[in-house]
């Protein structure tokens, strides 16, 4: 992330910034067509279910400039979780890197290759402070090369279903910034690029599988190498956090990004009423002027999904066609049960002004003419489905994402193919009880 650009701007908007705090606040949007988001791209996903709240030319690679530390901090987490490295774990740096620490015109904390740190601080820094040196001696460290730990990168991400994607360096950097360490066989100005919806599905899975990461990019200040001879104080980039100009209650992530190519960029997530939205901002297109544009926009994205959109939990166990048998034909029992092969609430986000659609039944063609099921009939046989759906065309973040709002409809017993005297005997039961009500049309 280069600061140079960013102080001077800081610095010219400091009255801008500070009036803002007293005239600007996110205010709720009320329900609407046509809200854009002033950036090149942006996407909003409820958290838990993966359903996408809104999309702007979400499918583009764009830059992504220091947001690419979401994927290099997901793997320093998973190496410490895997026993690989550990926190306490002391980290010598490279003089390239003492070097590439000190240049005040890309984000950093100072290194010195007369002191060792801990990997929690070195973390710490490439968390908060966007600290680029940092991780990329955590990648070293890691995977023994800038190199390799790029190739855990791109396999992580295709592990999240992500294949297209332009990975170049750890740190989101332009390469231009990075001298002798240009990964061979990529460009001398190469950046690294994802869409904003891919940049939301490694959002997802960083806080999911690692929840911990929030309880560091909440901070919104921190002492970098305490206990050295060289402490630092580090100051986040969020400044969506409590105390920054831009603070939003409920927001306690992500990852701010900046480059010349990516533009201004911010992965949001806040957590409000129980629901957590992540959300996605690229190259804010104001932020030449406004040097707080990308967190404004972020703003009126959370509150823009949160006025328009209505959560609603559904509980399938109600539905009449869940208590019904169906006929069973040649069986040892005349007839079986049905039930919801899941029975847990299924959750659905309806845009405002409309309701889920429920299309529950059983299609003909799992019967036979007579309208019954045909012995043998097997426990957990599937013969129909419960779904709901929705108006809206937004989908889901990932493949696996509404799996959830079609539940098979199944049967609850096995039913034999009943013997050859049962048969008969029903049958002599059928004919006398037909010669019956025979006689009794008769009188």
């Amino acid at each position: 992330m280069k600061v140079q650009k960013k102080w001077t701007l800081l610095f010219l908007s400091v009255l801008v910034s500070l009036v803002s705090v007293f005239v600007y606040t996110s205010q709720p949007v009320a329900a609407e067509d046509n809200f854009t988001v002033k950036a090149n791209a942006a996407i909003a996903i409820d958290y838990d279910t993966g359903k996408i709240l809104y999309a702007q030319n979400a499918d583009e690679a764009l830059g992504i400039a220091s947001m690419t530390k979401m994927i290099s901090d997901y793997l320093v987490l998973e190496a410490v979780q895997e026993g690989k490295i550990t926190w306490d774990d002391q980290v010598t740096i490279d003089p390239y890197y003492e070097t590439l620490s000190q240049n005040y015109e890309l984000s950093n904390v100072p290194l010195y290759a007369a002191q060792t740190y801990s990997v929690k601080d070195l973390f710490a820094a490439s968390t908060i402070a966007s600290a680029n040196a940092a991780i990329m001696v955590l990648a070293d460290h890691v995977a023994g090369s800038q190199e390799a730990f790029v190739e855990m990168m791109k396999e992580k991400l295709v592990a999240f279903g992500i294949n297209d994607a332009t990975i170049v360096n750890v740190s989101g950097l332009n390469n231009s910034d990075l001298g002798e360490k240009v990964i061979a066989g990529t460009a001398a100005d190469a950046e690294n690029y994802l869409s904003a919806k891919d940049v939301a599905i490694v959002a997802r899975h960083l806080i999911h599988d690692f929840p911990e990461i929030l309880e560091t990019t909440k901070q919104t200040s921190a002492t970098f190498a305490a206990d050295t001879a060289y402490p630092a104080e580090m100051t986040t980039w969020n400044w969506m956090l409590p105390g920054m100009i831009d603070y939003k209650e409920g927001v306690d992530g992500l990852k701010t990004g900046t480059t010349n190519i990516a533009g201004a960029c911010f992965t949001g997530t806040i957590l409000k009423d129980d629901t957590r939205l992540i959300t996605v901002v690229m190259n804010a297109t104001d932020h030449l002027n406004d040097a707080t544009a990308r967190f404004k926009e972020t703003g009126l994205l959370m509150d823009y999904v949160f006025a328009n959109w209505t959560k609603t939990t559904y509980d399938p166990t109600t539905l009449d066609i869940v208590k019904q048998t169906l006929p069973v034909d040649k069986g040892q029992e005349e007839s079986v049960a049905v039930t919801l092969k899941a029975t847990d609430p299924v959750t659905v986000w309806n845009k405002n002004g409309t309701e889920a659609s429920v299309d529950a039944k059983i299609p003909g063609d799992v019967l036979n003419s007579d309208g019954k099921l045909v012995a043998p009939v097997k426990a957990g046989t599937v013969v129909g489905a419960v779904t709901y759906s929705t108006t809206d065309d937004l989908g889901y973040l990932e493949a696996t994402d509404g799996t959830n709002l079609k539940i098979d409809l199944i049967t609850k017993d096995a039913v034999e193919k009943a013997s050859f005297w049962q048969l008969l005997q029903r049958s002599v039961v059928s004919f006398f009880q037909g010669i019956g009500k025979w006689f009794s049309n008769l009188f």
